[in-house]
């Protein structure tokens, strides 16, 4: 059991194949903290700007009574400026945006990857000699409770169940959590991301049990979220000076 490529899962200090299934997401938690982290602090900047878009307005309409700016020339001016405030605080937080999308740079590739080498553990690719045989033989025993086969589709359906049961719960949490009215692309991405998680039950219930495990462990490493926008800082001229 020691020997050859038997060692990568059973065969080394008694690593079960589940456990050794199971841990390969680990390494994806350092990028899952650092994304929620800097999300947060784009999410909390959020909450300073509709102070300083009211200011804004307010100078704004005292340079068109000043300078007798046209309509246009004030939307201009403001939309210059709210973008110029933003990337400020985007700079003084060090919290850009697309540092978010970390995880989903090291996620893809992961996925690919890890899945491609249990597709091979399972099937005894590419080649079916006395190592593979061996890992094959340990996953078919090395399964728990009602999926004592890791070789073959969990028969009772709780494990793909699970799966879009855990996505639909990260998508509905995530939208929960948003701070502000959720922009139309966020809600065309909430809904695909609904639909996504349904879709990919009957998918995963024709996989092995291990990838099956595997994806489980690889949904909760990833909670999908959306940048903020500055789409409700409009300007508008018909507003007046005791409005804002």
């Amino acid at each position: 059991m020691s020997s050859g490529r038997g060692s990568g899962t059973g065969g080394q200090g008694g690593l079960s194949p589940l456990v050794f299934i199971s841990e390969g997401w680990v390494y994806l938690k350092p990028p899952n903290i650092a994304q929620n982290y800097i999300l947060a602090k784009v999410e909390n900047l959020t909450l300073e700007m509709p102070e300083l878009a009211k200011e804004l307005k307010r100078e704004t309409f005292y340079a068109i009574k000043k300078f007798n700016w046209t309509e246009k020339q004030a939307a201009a001016a403001y939309n210059r400026t709210i973008k110029k405030l933003w990337n400020e605080l985007i700079i003084r937080d060090n919290c850009h945006p697309f540092k978010g999308s970390l995880l989903i740079w090291v996620q893809i590739p992961m996925w690919v990857i890890f899945s491609t080498t249990i597709r091979n553990l399972v099937y005894m690719l590419p080649d079916r000699d006395m190592a593979s045989k061996i890992i094959s033989l340990e996953l078919s025993v090395g399964g728990a409770l009602w999926f004592p086969n890791l070789t073959v589709p969990d028969a009772s359906l709780i494990l793909p169940v699970t799966m879009g049961l855990v996505n639909l719960a990260i998508v509905e949490v995530q939208t929960l959590s948003r701070s502000k009215k959720p922009t139309k692309l966020q809600r065309y991405a909430t809904n695909l991301f609904r639909g996504l998680s349904v879709a990919m039950i009957p998918i995963a219930a024709g996989v092995p049990s291990t990838r099956q495990v595997s994806w489980i462990n690889h949904t909760n490493t990833y909670f999908p979220r959306s940048g903020p926008e500055l789409q409700e800082f409009h300007f508008g001229v018909e507003q007046n000076l005791d409005s804002v």
